[in-house]
């Protein structure tokens, strides 16, 4: 895998902005949909592609992770395992 950053979309640029206006780093689907006007299926096609370009991180069914810029041009982040943790039991105490 090469070690660019790829381009996004006007659409997938909204949607990461108007999640990150929520201050939402780790979100769900339900969270990316509130931001997105989009039909059900394109949402996932959309998060999938962001997957592909390595923008997002899959890190449960229903559940990413936003890799900020800061990882770099290699990709390599992790969110704190509280944060994470916390979102993957629902209710938690971790």
């Amino acid at each position: 895998m090469n070690n660019i950053i790829p381009s996004i979309s006007r659409r997938e640029f909204q949607v990461l902005a108007a999640l990150s206006d929520r201050r939402k780093s780790l979100f769900t689907v339900e969270d990316a949909r509130a931001a997105a006007d989009l039909h059900p299926d394109h949402l996932h096609h959309l998060l999938q592609g962001l997957v592909r370009k390595r923008i997002l991180e899959r890190v449960a069914r229903g559940l990413y992770l936003l890799i900020p810029i800061e990882a770099g041009t290699k990709r390599i982040h992790t969110e704190d395992a509280m944060v994470i943790g916390s979102a993957l039991t629902s209710p938690a105490a971790v």
